[in-house]
């Protein structure tokens, strides 16, 4: 089934009505096929965005005419706000580190223009002028705090930190809280 897919993906040739996408699986895992992905019914969930701030208008209703509703999540289906905002940009090419491990690199991406008191979710997107699909082969997100996180990406040694920098690697994101 899908849960048990381990991979990257990335986005490619992006426009302003379609993309490619790529997945690619991990070292160790099943293999990853068209065959598996019809068989187990894989889709495609998606959200399309430029840079955006929404804000909530409390003169009006809030979710879902006007905000998002924020779940809390883990099984439960508290709602946590239904003033929520979408926060979605893109870092800069520079400030990639060694992650320390000897195949990764790290960047910290500063999300304070958010405005968030509470971040609940965060996506994320590695995007470059080259190398991005070739080289990455896994990733993940953590919050440093309300205002920064730190994405960690798997490159197998093959592409060092100031080689995603010189390939202009970015961090596409969408931040959810409120």
């Amino acid at each position: 089934c899908a849960s048990a897919a381990s991979g990257a993906g990335s986005v490619l040739q992006a426009t302003g009505s379609e993309f490619y996408t790529y997945l690619r699986k991990n070292g160790g895992t099943d293999s990853i096929s068209e065959a598996k992905a019809e068989r187990n019914n894989w889709q495609v969930n998606w959200c399309g965005v430029k840079k955006l701030v929404t804000t909530p208008d409390n003169a009006k209703a809030g979710y879902p005419c006007t905000s998002l509703r924020i779940l809390q999540g883990g099984n439960s289906q508290k709602v946590l706000t239904n003033s929520g905002k979408l926060c979605c940009d893109a870092s800069s090419a520079g400030g990639w580190e060694n992650a320390g491990d000897g195949k990764s690199i790290s960047k910290e991406v500063d999300i304070s223009g958010c405005g968030f008191k509470n971040v609940n979710y965060v996506i994320t997107n590695i995007r470059g002028d080259a190398g991005v699909v070739q080289d990455v082969r896994g990733g993940n997100t953590f919050l440093r705090d309300g205002d920064k996180f730190k994405v960690y990406i798997d490159t197998n040694n093959q592409v060092k930190f100031y080689r995603a920098t010189a390939l202009h690697w970015r961090v596409s994101y969408c931040v959810a809280g409120y």
